[in-house]
C-alpha cells in the first residue's frame, strides 16, 4: 500500500514496489508452471528453465 505523503518515511515507496514486484514475479512464475505441465512439460525440464538443481 502506498503511504500518504505525511505519513511516509525515506523508502516507503521503494519497498512498497518492491514487494508488489515480489509478489507479482511469484504470481507469474505459478501460473507459467501450470501452464508448462498443462501442456505436459516434466518438472525436470520446467527446473531447469528456472535454473534451478536438486
Amino acid at each position: 500500500m502506498i503511504l500518504a505523503l505525511d505519513v511516509a518515511v525515506a523508502g516507503d515507496y521503494v519497498d512498497t514496489v518492491r514487494s508488489i514486484m515480489r509478489d507479482a514475479e511469484l504470481f507469474l512464475y505459478g501460473a507459467a508452471v501450470t501452464a508448462e505441465r498443462a501442456r505436459g512439460t516434466s518438472w525436470e525440464r520446467i527446473g531447469a528453465a528456472l535454473r534451478l538443481t536438486a
